[in-house]
């Protein structure tokens, strides 16, 4: 499977279905964002009802957090997979999540160079 540098599987999905963010550090052209160790790359996320945002960790609390760290696949690739009503947990009970937001970054983050440049939004329900 070839992927974008960060992107998400399926395209199109309901919050209870299982979900995968991907992440192609080999396709990194930030300097600062090659060549990770398996155990450096973690993932920022959000979900959002309607406007109303819901983290699972803040963004400097994220390396703390096990449920956020990515798994290596080899040759660069890095995953993280999840059912969105399990996994942001703090989304009200009867309230539905419209969309999704991804930061990939470093386990040790000094600046917006252990970041991605551009997150991945992705919209949640019927398209």
């Amino acid at each position: 499977v070839v992927v974008q540098l960060i992107a998400g599987f399926p395209s199109n999905l309901l919050p209870q279905d299982v979900f995968t963010v991907v992440y192609d550090n080999s396709q990194e052209e930030k300097v600062s964002m090659q060549n990770l160790a398996d155990d450096e790359v973690y993932c920022y996320a959000s979900a959002f009802v309607d406007s109303v945002e819901y983290e699972v960790s803040t963004f400097f609390q994220v390396p703390t957090n096990d449920a956020l760290k990515m798994t290596s696949d080899g040759n660069g690739l890095f995953t993280l997979t999840f059912i969105p009503e399990d996994f942001f947990d703090k989304v009200p009970d009867g309230s539905t999540i419209t969309s999704m937001r991804f930061v990939v970054r470093k386990k040790v983050y000094l600046g917006t160079g252990d970041q991605v440049d551009d997150p991945l939004l992705v919209p949640v329900g019927c398209p």
